[in-house]
């Protein structure tokens, strides 16, 4: 019999959400590589498999999807709201904070062209902290005198810009289950109901049309990157969060079956050839949706599961590792991958450990000891 997705979710040892991740942060410096080192003839090898993704928009996306159900499932499981909130807050910001810090202090003093009192005395360096307020109006990529003859050069760590449009979706999603309980409470009368639903039509329809609310608004959602003819750009990364929710939804309904996937591929083959961009680029992203349940069910892979997600570490620290050699080496884009893996791994797996599941693990005792009994006051 056909496993359901609501059977891969409720068993968490049970399923390959760890190895999902960690082979998708392992994509992102894949093809990262292409872009800080020299490619040398080589080439990112999802382009070959996908006219939309490469493995950075592919993996990113993945991420997101991932996100999208597991949050679901997570906001339905934690009995409190505000709980739920706390762990993702704690999810995020403490693991991000230290790698700022280790980014300003140790990548910036080791790559900066300046002395290291004019780097630690120049306002640039300590600007790049703010970059923990998530705001991607006032995000700053550079720190002063690094990485300025690289490949491509002064970005420090352009990974950064996903997580604002990350916590939006976190935002979006609370926002959303919070209205759907509340609508579907029979605590209120219809009447109310409908009058908080017309005051949100109306306070959306003035963030969205607002001379100034509409351009900070769209920029913080979108990310100022909105084409739908790539696949790395924050509009595509809320549909995939959006497909996480849904499957969520629908987790009893779908079936996970690896002869669908390989039909839907089958069918991603011929419209390779017949040139329907629109049609293809919906059968690509049921190709990944589709395939990372199947994947997260598979008995065969879960061997190759781990109990640890050192994912968002991953994530944090591989471009300025990578930007650190190709400062100081002269190498190609898969040469590279010999030498960042393994340093980026290492430091995932020291964050995950040190820093992300120590604070994870402080949200029940947070809760407990200091918001439970201010709730009850």
């Amino acid at each position: 019999m056909q496993k359901s997705l609501g059977q891969i979710l409720d068993n968490s040892q049970k399923n390959n959400f760890n190895s999902i991740r960690l082979c998708m942060a392992l994509g992102v410096i894949y093809n990262h590589s292409f872009v800080l080192f020299q490619e040398n003839g080589g080439r990112d090898v999802t382009t070959y498999l996908f006219g939309f993704f490469d493995a950075g928009s592919l993996s990113v996306s993945v991420f997101f999807l991932v996100s999208g159900m597991l949050l679901t499932q997570s906001f339905f499981k934690t009995q409190s709201r505000l709980k739920f909130i706390l762990k993702r807050l704690l999810r995020i910001f403490p693991g991000l904070l230290i790698c700022l810090l280790f980014t300003v202090f140790i990548i910036g003093t080791l790559n900066t062209t300046l002395s290291l009192k004019q780097y630690l005395f120049d306002r640039g360096t300590y600007r790049y902290l703010y970059n923990i307020f998530l705001n991607n109006e006032t995000f700053f990529f550079n720190l002063p005198g690094c990485f300025t003859t690289n490949k491509l050069p002064e970005v420090v760590n352009g990974s950064l810009w996903t997580l604002p449009f990350e916590l939006i979706c976190y935002i979006f999603l609370y926002l959303i289950l919070s209205g759907l309980g509340f609508f579907n409470s029979t605590k209120y009368s219809i009447f109310n109901k409908i009058f908080i639903l017309l005051l949100l039509l109306f306070f959306g329809s003035y963030l969205l049309n607002g001379t100034y609310l509409l351009t900070r608004f769209k920029g913080l959602v979108t990310g100022y990157r909105v084409n739908l003819s790539v696949g790395n750009n924050s509009l595509m990364l809320f549909v995939f969060f959006a497909i996480g929710m849904i499957f969520y939804w629908l987790k009893e309904k779908i079936r996970l079956n690896i002869f669908y996937w390989i039909g839907l591929c089958g069918l991603l083959a011929v419209l390779h050839f017949l040139h329907m961009p629109f049609i293809q680029r919906i059968v690509e992203v049921i190709v990944i949706a589709y395939g990372v349940i199947v994947w997260a069910g598979s008995r065969t892979l879960h061997r190759f599961n781990f109990k640890t997600d050192p994912s968002y570490g991953i994530y944090l620290y591989a471009w300025p590792v990578q930007q650190t050699f190709a400062h100081y080496f002269h190498l190609d884009a898969y040469v590279s991958l010999l030498f960042t893996v393994p340093v980026v791994v290492l430091l995932g797996w020291l964050s995950y450990l040190i820093i992300e599941k120590p604070a994870m693990n402080s949200a029940n005792p947070i809760y407990n000891r200091w918001l439970k009994k201010e709730i009850a006051k």
